[in-house]
């Protein structure tokens, strides 16, 4: 019978987590902005293009009111624009300005920087191996998340 690692999955991934906010690289990026704004940049950021707000509020799994809410709290910071589709006046998209494009790679290169630092004392196998894990993880977590 396999043995319940809950509990040691749970304790480890804390003490990561914790590890990791002491390093300055889980915390939330210093943008002042909340969580859910920064997860709604990088959405739009991932997809590269305008999203439609029907899509943001189903890929963030918020209400369409609180995309909108969002969306006028970003607006109002410089980081987003709407854009009516060209199809259907009713039909609106995000899209990100440039200010948000240059915060969020700042932001990035900020934290591969912190990840390149806390892995130069590796040897390359460790470095490789920890990273094939880390797949094998995220793949796992995607396939139950999309159940």
């Amino acid at each position: 019978m396999k043995k319940d690692y809950g509990k040691d999955f749970y304790a480890v991934s804390n003490e990561i987590l914790d590890l990791l906010y002491k390093t300055g690289i889980s915390a939330e990026p210093d943008l002042n902005l909340g969580k859910a704004e920064v997860l709604y940049l990088r959405y739009l950021k991932e997809q590269n293009k305008p999203v439609k707000m029907k899509e943001l509020s189903e890929a963030l799994g918020v209400s369409h009111s609180r995309i909108t809410h969002l969306s006028d709290s970003l607006i109002k910071k410089g980081y987003i624009k709407r854009v009516f589709s060209n199809e259907d006046r009713r039909v609106l998209y995000a899209n990100l300005t440039e200010k948000a494009n240059q915060l969020l790679d700042d932001d990035n290169n900020k934290r591969i920087n912190i990840y390149t630092n806390l892995i130069k004392d590796l040897a390359l196998e460790e470095t490789e191996t920890i990273l094939n894990y880390l797949k094998l993880w995220k793949e796992h977590l995607t396939k139950i998340t999309r159940g």
